[in-house]
């Protein structure tokens, strides 16, 4: 394959659709939601092709550790293979056994792994929020308080629900809108590099 059509023309492809998508959303363009919506199945099926190679090469490498017997590895890659080859004919086959797994072992995992994070999370919390000033003092407020008005308990104790609803109104808003505010201008300007060829990861190349 030539330099051209490996790192060229996909940029070229990019810049294309980047500033028509742009352009198309703030001045109207004849026939131009059509071709937007177009564009938006295209990656759809893109995303869809992504989503198979992924699982193929989930089987090939599980695959690959159950037929050498990993150590400590080949179980786990055949109780994913299992569980995803279950999900995947129950849904196209069988309705009912996908709705049961799905309810009543997918749904009870999730929420184990949840909990767990949310225990990670705690411990982390104690760890890092050590009050040493009085910034972290208003977090670690913030945080308890958040924390005790979102469980039940909370309506035992008057007045601490409306405090946890005006933290996450008022503060938690306007720093959310900031941080997306921040994500925004930051994929702004990556999709500014990859417009003038700095950003090759998606050809790739390296930076």
């Amino acid at each position: 394959m030539s330099n051209f059509m490996r790192t060229q023309f996909p940029i070229a492809i990019f810049i294309i659709c980047q500033f028509y998508i742009f352009f198309e959303f703030f001045i109207p363009i004849p026939g131009g939601p059509a071709l937007t919506s177009l564009l938006g199945k295209w990656v759809v099926c893109v995303s869809n092709f992504a989503l198979l190679l992924g699982a193929l090469n989930l089987i090939r490498f599980h695959g690959k550790n159950i037929v050498k017997q990993t150590k400590n590895e080949w179980y786990h890659g055949a109780i994913i293979l299992v569980s995803m080859t279950a999900m995947f004919v129950s849904g196209w086959f069988f309705k009912p056994l996908y709705t049961w797994l799905y309810a009543n072992i997918y749904t009870g995992l999730n929420t184990a792994l949840m909990c767990y994070v949310g225990f990670y999370f705690y411990s982390a919390m104690y760890k890092t929020f050590k009050v040493r000033n009085f910034e972290s003092f208003i977090t670690l407020f913030a945080c308890i308080t958040m924390l005790i008005a979102n469980a039940p308990i909370s309506g035992t104790v008057w007045g601490l629900a409306d405090i946890g609803i005006w933290i996450a109104n008022v503060p938690g808003s306007g720093a959310w809108r900031g941080f997306l505010m921040s994500a925004a201008l930051g994929m702004f300007a990556v999709a500014i590099r990859a417009a003038m060829g700095l950003e090759r990861a998606y050809t790739g190349g390296s930076d």
